[in-house]
């Protein structure tokens, strides 16, 4: 079970696999966030290992990603074989994002793409929903099978009888379900913003005091019709 969703500092998205423990595998608690996948660690010295990070547009991403690696690797007089770590997470923002990267960047990475910016204030409900301090007990109680069990059964009726008024009036407008009827106010956009520039900064200086190449791919706008999903 992910019980910080991500948010917790030291939220590992790989652990060491196979018989020989030679491979990094998706941890299968983060399998409801991320592909599954598995690469060798340590690299092998011929590899060029690509990480892309982002949020769902990169996990959706994956079969296009390996056939452009497929696409390198045949490249005439290439002798590199060209390798994909697809770091998307399902409904990630940069402030998940950034708590991954001490982990990411120690898997030897040989260029870091990050196409990320569309979850940041879809992020902020999800974190508004995680007891952070509460998860040492929460790992202890729920190696329980009972209490595992009452959990679940606690969720089940949670889910049916949640009031989704009260929770829509208690939910600040713009991470509302329906933020296609709010307009942000300048300032708001602005505070948004600031975090995800300030998170996209460390990310970059990261891999920059690792002397890694970074390639920044912009967020798609539609300009033909910005206001596709509130109307539709």
């Amino acid at each position: 079970m992910d019980y910080g969703w991500g948010f917790n500092e030291g939220s590992r998205v790989f652990e060491p696999g196979g018989i020989l423990r030679n491979k990094m595998v998706t941890r299968k608690e983060k399998l409801i966030s991320f592909q599954k996948q598995s690469f060798d660690m340590p690299k092998d010295p011929n590899e060029y290992r690509i990480l892309v990070i982002g949020g769902s547009n990169v996990n959706f991403m994956d079969y296009n990603l390996r056939t452009m690696c497929y696409r390198l690797t045949q490249r005439p007089g290439e002798n590199r074989r060209f390798e994909i770590i697809n770091a998307g997470g399902c409904a990630y923002g940069t402030n998940r994002i950034l708590n991954m990267m001490p982990e990411l960047f120690s898997y030897d990475i040989d260029l870091l793409l990050i196409y990320a910016g569309h979850n940041e204030f879809e992020e902020q409900i999800h974190k508004g929903l995680v007891d952070l301090e509460a998860i040492p007990v929460q790992k202890v109680a729920y190696s329980l099978a009972t209490l595992r069990l009452l959990r679940d059964i606690q969720a089940h009726f949670q889910l049916m009888f949640t009031d989704v008024v009260s929770l829509r009036e208690n939910t600040a407008p713009e991470i509302d379900g329906n933020t296609s009827l709010y307009r942000f106010s300048p300032e708001e956009i602005k505070e948004h913003m600031r975090h995800y520039q300030e998170n996209l900064s460390s990310i970059i200086e990261q891999g920059k005091a690792q002397n890694i190449p970074i390639i920044i791919s912009t967020v798609a706008t539609n300009y033909w019709a910005p206001d596709f999903c509130g109307g539709h």
